[in-house]
């Protein structure tokens, strides 16, 4: 599915900007998977 001209513009900016705020905060998938199992399980990472 290609998206329109204005969605394209609409996609890049959002990248262009999540490129801009960088890493600081972030967490690997395994780190998400292992928070999201202790939160399923109720018991810490």
């Amino acid at each position: 599915m290609s998206e329109s001209p204005a969605e394209d513009a609409w996609l890049n900016a959002l990248a262009d900007e999540a490129e801009l705020e960088g890493t600081e905060g972030s967490v690997s998938i395994d780190e998400m998977r292992a928070k999201l199992a202790a939160a399923l399980t109720g018991s810490s990472p």
